[in-house]
Protein backbone atom coordinates (compact mmCIF):
# COMPACT_ATOMS: atom_id res chain seq x y z
CA UNK A 1 0.00 0.00 0.00
CA UNK A 2 2.99 2.28 0.55
CA UNK A 3 3.85 2.00 -3.14
CA UNK A 4 0.30 2.89 -4.08
CA UNK A 5 0.40 5.94 -1.85
CA UNK A 6 3.71 7.04 -3.30
CA UNK A 7 2.52 6.65 -6.89
CA UNK A 8 -0.81 8.31 -6.11
CA UNK A 9 0.97 11.44 -4.95
CA UNK A 10 3.14 11.78 -8.05
CA UNK A 11 2.55 13.11 -11.55
CA UNK A 12 0.15 15.95 -10.87
CA UNK A 13 0.55 16.80 -14.54
CA UNK A 14 0.72 14.80 -17.74
CA UNK A 15 0.72 11.03 -17.71
CA UNK A 16 -0.88 9.37 -14.71
CA UNK A 17 0.53 6.25 -13.12
CA UNK A 18 -1.59 3.11 -13.16
CA UNK A 19 -1.81 3.23 -9.37
CA UNK A 20 -3.21 6.76 -9.44
CA UNK A 21 -5.81 5.79 -12.03
CA UNK A 22 -6.87 2.79 -9.96
CA UNK A 23 -7.10 4.72 -6.69
CA UNK A 24 -9.03 7.63 -8.13
CA UNK A 25 -11.02 5.54 -10.60
CA UNK A 26 -12.27 3.26 -7.83
CA UNK A 27 -14.44 6.17 -6.71
CA UNK A 28 -16.67 5.57 -9.73
CA UNK A 29 -17.66 2.28 -8.13
CA UNK A 30 -19.59 4.18 -5.45
CA UNK A 31 -22.22 5.77 -7.74
CA UNK A 32 -22.18 2.68 -9.97
CA UNK A 33 -23.51 0.60 -7.10
CA UNK A 34 -26.42 2.98 -6.58
CA UNK A 35 -27.40 5.11 -9.56
CA UNK A 36 -27.98 2.29 -12.10
CA UNK A 37 -30.59 0.87 -9.72
CA UNK A 38 -32.21 4.29 -9.41
CA UNK A 39 -32.13 5.06 -13.14
CA UNK A 40 -33.32 1.65 -14.33
CA UNK A 41 -35.66 0.48 -11.57
CA UNK A 42 -36.86 3.27 -9.28
CA UNK A 43 -39.82 4.30 -11.45
CA UNK A 44 -40.87 0.67 -11.85
CA UNK A 45 -40.23 0.02 -8.14
CA UNK A 46 -42.46 2.92 -7.11
CA UNK A 47 -45.30 2.06 -9.51
CA UNK A 48 -45.34 -1.74 -9.45
CA UNK A 49 -43.87 -2.64 -6.03
CA UNK A 50 -44.38 0.30 -3.66
CA UNK A 51 -47.83 1.10 -5.03
CA UNK A 52 -47.33 4.74 -6.05
CA UNK A 53 -49.32 6.10 -9.01
CA UNK A 54 -47.21 6.58 -12.20
CA UNK A 55 -47.52 10.39 -12.38
CA UNK A 56 -46.88 10.74 -8.63
CA UNK A 57 -43.86 8.42 -8.87
CA UNK A 58 -42.36 10.38 -11.77
CA UNK A 59 -43.05 13.66 -9.94
CA UNK A 60 -41.20 12.38 -6.85
CA UNK A 61 -38.20 11.37 -8.93
CA UNK A 62 -38.30 14.64 -10.87
CA UNK A 63 -38.46 16.72 -7.68
CA UNK A 64 -35.52 14.85 -6.16
CA UNK A 65 -33.38 15.24 -9.23
CA UNK A 66 -34.24 18.90 -9.67
CA UNK A 67 -33.22 19.46 -6.05
CA UNK A 68 -29.98 17.56 -6.68
CA UNK A 69 -29.34 19.52 -9.85
CA UNK A 70 -29.86 22.91 -8.22
CA UNK A 71 -27.69 21.90 -5.27
CA UNK A 72 -24.70 20.84 -7.39
CA UNK A 73 -23.40 24.36 -8.18
CA UNK A 74 -23.70 25.22 -4.47
CA UNK A 75 -21.68 22.13 -3.56
CA UNK A 76 -19.05 23.12 -6.11
CA UNK A 77 -18.94 26.73 -4.90
CA UNK A 78 -18.45 25.63 -1.29
CA UNK A 79 -15.87 23.00 -2.24
CA UNK A 80 -13.82 25.53 -4.25
CA UNK A 81 -13.53 27.72 -1.16
CA UNK A 82 -12.91 25.04 1.46
CA UNK A 83 -9.55 25.25 3.24
CA UNK A 84 -8.37 22.38 5.43
CA UNK A 85 -5.31 20.26 6.05
CA UNK A 86 -6.97 17.57 3.88
CA UNK A 87 -7.61 19.85 0.93
CA UNK A 88 -10.72 21.17 -0.82
CA UNK A 89 -12.25 17.92 -2.10
CA UNK A 90 -11.27 14.92 0.00
CA UNK A 91 -13.17 15.84 3.20
CA UNK A 92 -16.44 15.84 1.27
CA UNK A 93 -15.59 12.59 -0.51
CA UNK A 94 -15.08 10.91 2.86
CA UNK A 95 -17.74 12.45 5.09
CA UNK A 96 -20.62 12.55 2.58
CA UNK A 97 -20.27 8.85 1.76
CA UNK A 98 -22.06 7.50 4.86
CA UNK A 99 -25.28 9.56 4.67
CA UNK A 100 -25.41 8.90 0.93
CA UNK A 101 -25.25 5.13 1.51
CA UNK A 102 -27.81 5.18 4.33
CA UNK A 103 -30.34 7.19 2.34
CA UNK A 104 -29.87 4.89 -0.64
CA UNK A 105 -30.86 1.92 1.50
CA UNK A 106 -33.98 3.68 2.78
CA UNK A 107 -35.15 4.47 -0.77
CA UNK A 108 -35.96 0.78 -1.28
CA UNK A 109 -38.09 0.23 1.81
CA UNK A 110 -41.74 -0.67 1.17
CA UNK A 111 -44.59 0.31 3.52
CA UNK A 112 -47.82 -1.40 2.35
CA UNK A 113 -49.87 0.01 5.23
CA UNK A 114 -49.20 3.67 4.41
CA UNK A 115 -51.80 5.64 2.50
CA UNK A 116 -50.82 7.10 -0.91
CA UNK A 117 -50.10 10.56 0.52
CA UNK A 118 -47.76 9.26 3.22
CA UNK A 119 -45.98 7.03 0.72
CA UNK A 120 -45.36 10.00 -1.54
CA UNK A 121 -44.09 12.08 1.40
CA UNK A 122 -41.73 9.33 2.59
CA UNK A 123 -40.10 8.69 -0.78
CA UNK A 124 -39.84 12.43 -1.48
CA UNK A 125 -38.05 13.09 1.83
CA UNK A 126 -35.66 10.15 1.47
CA UNK A 127 -34.81 11.06 -2.12
CA UNK A 128 -34.14 14.67 -1.14
CA UNK A 129 -31.75 13.57 1.61
CA UNK A 130 -30.05 11.08 -0.70
CA UNK A 131 -29.53 13.65 -3.44
CA UNK A 132 -28.25 16.22 -0.94
CA UNK A 133 -25.49 13.93 0.27
CA UNK A 134 -24.90 12.79 -3.30
CA UNK A 135 -24.25 16.37 -4.44
CA UNK A 136 -21.68 16.94 -1.71
CA UNK A 137 -20.00 13.65 -2.62
CA UNK A 138 -20.12 13.65 -6.41
CA UNK A 139 -19.12 17.24 -7.18
CA UNK A 140 -15.93 17.24 -5.04
CA UNK A 141 -15.00 13.76 -6.32
CA UNK A 142 -15.26 14.77 -9.96
CA UNK A 143 -13.58 18.11 -9.30
CA UNK A 144 -10.67 16.24 -7.74
CA UNK A 145 -10.27 14.31 -10.99
CA UNK A 146 -9.91 17.53 -12.97
CA UNK A 147 -6.83 18.40 -10.94
CA UNK A 148 -5.01 15.10 -11.50
CA UNK A 149 -3.84 15.64 -15.08
CA UNK A 150 -3.55 18.48 -17.58
CA UNK A 151 -3.09 16.23 -20.62
CA UNK A 152 -5.84 16.25 -23.30
CA UNK A 153 -5.69 12.53 -24.13
CA UNK A 154 -4.90 11.46 -20.57
CA UNK A 155 -8.18 12.94 -19.38
CA UNK A 156 -10.03 10.69 -21.79
CA UNK A 157 -7.91 7.80 -20.52
CA UNK A 158 -8.83 8.66 -16.93
CA UNK A 159 -12.54 8.70 -17.83
CA UNK A 160 -12.14 5.30 -19.49
CA UNK A 161 -10.28 3.92 -16.46
CA UNK A 162 -13.06 5.10 -14.15
CA UNK A 163 -15.66 3.45 -16.32
CA UNK A 164 -13.75 0.19 -16.70
CA UNK A 165 -13.31 -0.12 -12.94
CA UNK A 166 -16.97 0.64 -12.28
CA UNK A 167 -18.49 -1.35 -15.15
CA UNK A 168 -18.69 -4.76 -13.40
CA UNK A 169 -20.44 -3.18 -10.42
CA UNK A 170 -22.77 -1.18 -12.67
CA UNK A 171 -23.71 -4.35 -14.54
CA UNK A 172 -24.36 -6.20 -11.28
CA UNK A 173 -26.46 -3.28 -10.03
CA UNK A 174 -28.77 -3.82 -13.02
CA UNK A 175 -28.57 -7.60 -13.47
CA UNK A 176 -29.36 -8.60 -9.89
CA UNK A 177 -32.51 -6.43 -9.60
CA UNK A 178 -33.60 -7.74 -13.00
CA UNK A 179 -33.31 -11.31 -11.76
CA UNK A 180 -35.17 -10.45 -8.56
CA UNK A 181 -38.03 -8.81 -10.46
CA UNK A 182 -38.21 -11.64 -13.01
CA UNK A 183 -38.43 -14.25 -10.22
CA UNK A 184 -41.50 -12.45 -8.76
CA UNK A 185 -40.94 -13.89 -5.26
CA UNK A 186 -40.33 -11.69 -2.18
CA UNK A 187 -39.31 -8.89 -4.53
CA UNK A 188 -39.54 -5.99 -2.06
CA UNK A 189 -37.49 -7.74 0.66
CA UNK A 190 -34.81 -8.88 -1.77
CA UNK A 191 -34.51 -5.44 -3.36
CA UNK A 192 -34.05 -3.86 0.07
CA UNK A 193 -31.40 -6.44 1.06
CA UNK A 194 -29.57 -5.74 -2.18
CA UNK A 195 -29.62 -2.00 -1.45
CA UNK A 196 -28.02 -2.65 1.96
CA UNK A 197 -25.22 -4.68 0.36
CA UNK A 198 -24.61 -2.09 -2.37
CA UNK A 199 -24.68 0.79 0.11
CA UNK A 200 -22.13 -0.89 2.36
CA UNK A 201 -19.78 -1.63 -0.56
CA UNK A 202 -20.10 1.97 -1.74
CA UNK A 203 -18.34 3.15 1.44
CA UNK A 204 -15.02 1.50 0.59
CA UNK A 205 -13.75 3.64 -2.36
CA UNK A 206 -14.17 7.01 -0.58
CA UNK A 207 -11.91 5.78 2.22
CA UNK A 208 -9.22 4.73 -0.28
CA UNK A 209 -9.44 8.04 -2.12
CA UNK A 210 -9.15 10.03 1.09
CA UNK A 211 -6.04 8.12 2.17
CA UNK A 212 -4.20 7.66 -1.12
CA UNK A 213 -4.78 10.85 -3.12
CA UNK A 214 -3.23 14.27 -2.72
CA UNK A 215 -4.61 17.61 -3.88
CA UNK A 216 -2.76 20.55 -5.36
CA UNK A 217 -4.93 22.92 -3.33
CA UNK A 218 -2.22 25.27 -2.03
CA UNK A 219 -1.31 26.37 -5.56
CA UNK A 220 -4.91 27.18 -6.42
CA UNK A 221 -5.47 29.05 -3.15
CA UNK A 222 -2.57 31.35 -4.08
CA UNK A 223 -4.08 32.07 -7.45
CA UNK A 224 -7.40 32.89 -5.87
CA UNK A 225 -5.66 35.49 -3.72
CA UNK A 226 -3.58 36.93 -6.57
CA UNK A 227 -6.27 36.92 -9.27
CA UNK A 228 -9.53 38.78 -9.05
CA UNK A 229 -12.41 36.35 -8.67
CA UNK A 230 -14.18 35.84 -12.01
CA UNK A 231 -17.88 36.58 -12.15
CA UNK A 232 -20.50 33.88 -12.42
CA UNK A 233 -21.87 35.58 -15.53
CA UNK A 234 -18.56 34.95 -17.30
CA UNK A 235 -19.27 31.23 -17.29
CA UNK A 236 -22.45 31.68 -19.29
CA UNK A 237 -20.59 33.75 -21.88
CA UNK A 238 -18.29 30.80 -22.58
CA UNK A 239 -19.26 28.76 -25.63
CA UNK A 240 -17.46 25.57 -24.46
CA UNK A 241 -19.24 25.79 -21.10
CA UNK A 242 -22.66 26.26 -22.71
CA UNK A 243 -22.09 23.52 -25.31
CA UNK A 244 -20.76 21.03 -22.78
CA UNK A 245 -23.87 21.53 -20.63
CA UNK A 246 -26.22 21.09 -23.59
CA UNK A 247 -24.29 17.95 -24.54
CA UNK A 248 -24.64 16.38 -21.11
CA UNK A 249 -28.28 17.50 -20.68
CA UNK A 250 -29.39 15.95 -23.98
CA UNK A 251 -27.25 12.87 -23.42
CA UNK A 252 -28.75 12.27 -19.98
CA UNK A 253 -32.27 12.82 -21.37
CA UNK A 254 -31.65 10.08 -23.93
CA UNK A 255 -30.07 7.82 -21.34
CA UNK A 256 -32.85 8.48 -18.82
CA UNK A 257 -35.54 7.47 -21.30
CA UNK A 258 -33.65 4.35 -22.33
CA UNK A 259 -32.81 3.17 -18.83
CA UNK A 260 -36.11 4.14 -17.22
CA UNK A 261 -38.26 2.72 -20.03
CA UNK A 262 -36.28 -0.43 -20.80
CA UNK A 263 -38.03 -2.55 -18.20
CA UNK A 264 -41.43 -1.53 -19.60
CA UNK A 265 -40.24 -2.18 -23.16
CA UNK A 266 -38.92 -5.64 -22.37
CA UNK A 267 -41.86 -6.60 -20.15
CA UNK A 268 -44.79 -5.23 -22.15
CA UNK A 269 -43.68 -4.85 -25.78
CA UNK A 270 -41.32 -7.80 -26.20
CA UNK A 271 -43.12 -9.85 -23.50
CA UNK A 272 -39.75 -11.15 -22.28
CA UNK A 273 -39.69 -10.09 -18.66
CA UNK A 274 -37.92 -13.30 -17.70
CA UNK A 275 -35.01 -12.33 -20.01
CA UNK A 276 -34.62 -8.79 -18.64
CA UNK A 277 -31.32 -9.66 -16.94
CA UNK A 278 -29.76 -10.27 -20.37
CA UNK A 279 -30.32 -6.84 -21.88
CA UNK A 280 -28.30 -4.39 -19.77
CA UNK A 281 -25.26 -6.67 -19.36
CA UNK A 282 -25.21 -7.16 -23.13
CA UNK A 283 -24.97 -3.41 -23.70
CA UNK A 284 -22.30 -3.03 -21.04
CA UNK A 285 -20.14 -5.89 -22.30
CA UNK A 286 -20.46 -4.67 -25.90
CA UNK A 287 -19.15 -1.20 -25.25
CA UNK A 288 -16.42 -2.40 -22.89
CA UNK A 289 -15.14 -4.78 -25.55
CA UNK A 290 -14.88 -1.90 -28.06
CA UNK A 291 -13.29 0.59 -25.66
CA UNK A 292 -9.83 0.30 -27.21
CA UNK A 293 -11.33 1.15 -30.61
CA UNK A 294 -13.05 4.23 -29.23
CA UNK A 295 -9.87 5.33 -27.48
CA UNK A 296 -7.99 5.10 -30.78
CA UNK A 297 -10.70 7.12 -32.53
CA UNK A 298 -10.52 9.79 -29.84
CA UNK A 299 -6.73 10.05 -29.98
CA UNK A 300 -6.74 10.27 -33.78
CA UNK A 301 -9.76 12.45 -34.47
CA UNK A 302 -10.51 14.19 -31.14
CA UNK A 303 -13.37 14.18 -28.65
CA UNK A 304 -15.86 15.95 -30.90
CA UNK A 305 -15.64 13.37 -33.66
CA UNK A 306 -15.75 10.48 -31.17
CA UNK A 307 -18.85 11.85 -29.45
CA UNK A 308 -20.69 12.38 -32.74
CA UNK A 309 -19.80 8.88 -33.92
CA UNK A 310 -20.94 7.32 -30.63
CA UNK A 311 -24.27 9.18 -30.76
CA UNK A 312 -24.79 8.06 -34.37
CA UNK A 313 -24.23 4.40 -33.51
CA UNK A 314 -26.53 4.70 -30.49
CA UNK A 315 -29.33 6.37 -32.51
CA UNK A 316 -29.04 3.82 -35.33
CA UNK A 317 -29.56 0.99 -32.87
CA UNK A 318 -32.60 2.71 -31.33
CA UNK A 319 -34.27 3.20 -34.69
CA UNK A 320 -33.58 -0.35 -35.83
CA UNK A 321 -35.18 -1.44 -32.56
CA UNK A 322 -38.53 -0.42 -34.05
CA UNK A 323 -38.43 -3.61 -36.11
CA UNK A 324 -38.36 -5.90 -33.06
CA UNK A 325 -41.42 -7.87 -31.99
CA UNK A 326 -42.09 -10.52 -29.38
CA UNK A 327 -41.42 -13.19 -32.04
CA UNK A 328 -37.99 -11.81 -33.05
CA UNK A 329 -35.29 -14.44 -32.40
CA UNK A 330 -33.40 -13.78 -29.19
CA UNK A 331 -30.00 -13.66 -30.91
CA UNK A 332 -31.15 -10.74 -33.09
CA UNK A 333 -32.50 -8.87 -30.07
CA UNK A 334 -29.21 -9.38 -28.26
CA UNK A 335 -27.18 -8.28 -31.29
CA UNK A 336 -29.16 -5.05 -31.49
CA UNK A 337 -28.71 -4.37 -27.77
CA UNK A 338 -24.98 -4.81 -28.29
CA UNK A 339 -25.03 -2.21 -31.09
CA UNK A 340 -26.87 0.24 -28.85
CA UNK A 341 -24.40 -0.45 -26.04
CA UNK A 342 -21.39 0.26 -28.25
CA UNK A 343 -22.73 3.77 -28.89
CA UNK A 344 -24.30 4.77 -25.62
CA UNK A 345 -21.43 3.44 -23.49
CA UNK A 346 -18.79 5.62 -25.07
CA UNK A 347 -21.11 8.60 -25.36
CA UNK A 348 -21.17 8.39 -21.56
CA UNK A 349 -17.37 8.75 -21.34
CA UNK A 350 -16.63 11.70 -23.63
CA UNK A 351 -18.59 14.45 -21.81
CA UNK A 352 -16.67 13.70 -18.60
CA UNK A 353 -13.39 14.31 -20.42
CA UNK A 354 -14.73 17.48 -22.08
CA UNK A 355 -15.71 19.22 -18.84
CA UNK A 356 -12.16 19.04 -17.50
CA UNK A 357 -11.00 20.92 -20.62
CA UNK A 358 -13.73 23.49 -20.02
CA UNK A 359 -12.30 24.16 -16.54
CA UNK A 360 -8.90 24.90 -18.10
CA UNK A 361 -10.53 27.15 -20.69
CA UNK A 362 -12.22 29.07 -17.87
CA UNK A 363 -8.89 29.58 -16.11
CA UNK A 364 -7.37 30.70 -19.43
CA UNK A 365 -10.08 33.34 -19.88
CA UNK A 366 -10.58 34.51 -16.30
CA UNK A 367 -7.44 33.62 -14.37
CA UNK A 368 -9.23 31.69 -11.59
CA UNK A 369 -9.63 27.98 -10.93
CA UNK A 370 -13.28 26.92 -10.47
CA UNK A 371 -13.50 23.17 -11.08
CA UNK A 372 -16.10 22.69 -8.37
CA UNK A 373 -18.45 25.38 -9.66
CA UNK A 374 -18.04 24.30 -13.29
CA UNK A 375 -18.63 20.65 -12.55
CA UNK A 376 -21.49 21.63 -10.25
CA UNK A 377 -23.34 23.29 -13.12
CA UNK A 378 -22.41 20.45 -15.47
CA UNK A 379 -23.79 17.88 -13.04
CA UNK A 380 -26.88 20.04 -12.50
CA UNK A 381 -27.70 19.85 -16.20
CA UNK A 382 -26.88 16.13 -16.23
CA UNK A 383 -29.26 15.53 -13.33
CA UNK A 384 -32.00 17.70 -14.80
CA UNK A 385 -31.66 15.89 -18.11
CA UNK A 386 -32.28 12.53 -16.51
CA UNK A 387 -35.17 13.94 -14.48
CA UNK A 388 -36.91 15.71 -17.35
CA UNK A 389 -36.87 12.49 -19.37
CA UNK A 390 -39.07 10.67 -16.89
CA UNK A 391 -41.92 13.17 -16.79
CA UNK A 392 -43.13 12.78 -20.40
CA UNK A 393 -42.55 9.04 -20.07
CA UNK A 394 -44.86 8.77 -17.06
CA UNK A 395 -47.44 11.09 -18.63
CA UNK A 396 -47.50 8.95 -21.76
CA UNK A 397 -47.99 5.83 -19.66
CA UNK A 398 -50.88 7.42 -17.80
CA UNK A 399 -52.44 8.83 -20.98
CA UNK A 400 -52.29 5.49 -22.80
CA UNK A 401 -54.01 3.65 -19.94
CA UNK A 402 -51.10 1.79 -18.34
CA UNK A 403 -52.08 -0.61 -15.54
CA UNK A 404 -49.25 -1.97 -13.31
CA UNK A 405 -48.69 -5.73 -13.30
CA UNK A 406 -51.30 -6.42 -15.97
CA UNK A 407 -51.62 -7.26 -19.65
CA UNK A 408 -51.41 -3.91 -21.45
CA UNK A 409 -53.75 -2.70 -24.18
CA UNK A 410 -52.40 -2.09 -27.73
CA UNK A 411 -52.19 1.69 -27.24
CA UNK A 412 -49.91 1.27 -24.20
CA UNK A 413 -47.69 -1.21 -26.04
CA UNK A 414 -47.29 1.01 -29.10
CA UNK A 415 -46.64 4.05 -26.90
CA UNK A 416 -43.82 2.22 -25.16
CA UNK A 417 -42.37 0.99 -28.47
CA UNK A 418 -42.39 4.39 -30.21
CA UNK A 419 -41.18 6.45 -27.26
CA UNK A 420 -38.33 4.00 -26.62
CA UNK A 421 -37.01 4.71 -30.15
CA UNK A 422 -37.86 8.32 -30.96
CA UNK A 423 -37.51 9.88 -27.50
CA UNK A 424 -33.78 9.17 -27.05
CA UNK A 425 -33.04 9.71 -30.76
CA UNK A 426 -34.45 13.26 -30.68
CA UNK A 427 -32.22 14.13 -27.74
CA UNK A 428 -29.17 12.60 -29.43
CA UNK A 429 -29.73 14.91 -32.38
CA UNK A 430 -29.55 17.87 -29.98
CA UNK A 431 -26.36 16.39 -28.52
CA UNK A 432 -24.74 16.17 -31.96
CA UNK A 433 -25.59 19.78 -32.83
CA UNK A 434 -24.13 21.03 -29.54
CA UNK A 435 -20.99 18.94 -30.14
CA UNK A 436 -20.51 20.57 -33.55
CA UNK A 437 -20.44 24.00 -31.86
CA UNK A 438 -18.06 22.89 -29.08
CA UNK A 439 -14.90 24.88 -29.82
CA UNK A 440 -12.06 23.16 -27.91
CA UNK A 441 -10.19 20.96 -30.35
CA UNK A 442 -7.03 19.12 -29.35
CA UNK A 443 -4.84 21.74 -31.02
CA UNK A 444 -6.73 24.59 -29.38
CA UNK A 445 -6.49 22.87 -26.00
CA UNK A 446 -2.69 22.62 -26.16
CA UNK A 447 -2.50 26.33 -26.98
CA UNK A 448 -4.61 27.05 -23.89
CA UNK A 449 -2.45 24.79 -21.72
CA UNK A 450 0.73 26.50 -22.87
CA UNK A 451 -0.68 29.90 -21.91
CA UNK A 452 -1.87 28.64 -18.50
CA UNK A 453 1.49 27.02 -17.73
CA UNK A 454 3.25 30.28 -18.57
CA UNK A 455 0.99 32.20 -16.20
CA UNK A 456 1.42 29.63 -13.42
CA UNK A 457 5.19 29.91 -13.69
CA UNK A 458 4.81 33.54 -12.64
CA UNK A 459 3.14 32.60 -9.34
CA UNK A 460 5.15 29.46 -8.66
CA UNK A 461 7.39 31.06 -6.02
CA UNK A 462 4.41 32.50 -4.15
CA UNK A 463 2.66 29.15 -4.31
CA UNK A 464 5.66 27.37 -2.79
CA UNK A 465 5.87 29.95 0.00
CA UNK A 466 2.21 29.62 0.88
CA UNK A 467 2.38 25.81 0.76
CA UNK A 468 5.14 25.91 3.35
CA UNK A 469 3.38 28.42 5.59
CA UNK A 470 0.06 26.51 5.53
CA UNK A 471 1.46 23.03 5.93
CA UNK A 472 -0.24 22.50 9.27
CA UNK A 473 -3.57 24.21 8.48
Amino acid sequence: MTCIKKDAEQNTKGTLTLAKKIVYGSGEITPSLMFPMISSFLLFFLTDIAGVAPVAAASIILAGRVWNGLLNPTAGFISDRTQSRWGRRRPYVLFSALPQALMFMLIWRVFPSLNPGMKALYYTMVLFMFYTSSAFWGVPYNSLGMELTDDYNERTGLSIARTLLAAPFSILATVVPSLIIAAEKNVSAKIFNLSVINGALALVPPILIFIYTKERYAEFRVKQEIKKEASLASLFKSRPFICSNIIIFSHKCALGIQEGFLIYYVSYWLNRKEQLAIFLPTMGIAWLSTMSVWKTITQKYGKKAANIAACAVWAAGLLIQLTLTETTPLYLVIALQALIGIGYGYAHVVPQAMIADVADYDEYRNGSRREGLIFGFWNMFATLGGAVALLPASLLLAWSGYVPNAVQNPVVRQTIRLFMAFGPTAMLMVCVVATLFYSISRERYYEIRADIDARRAGVGVAAHALASSTKNI
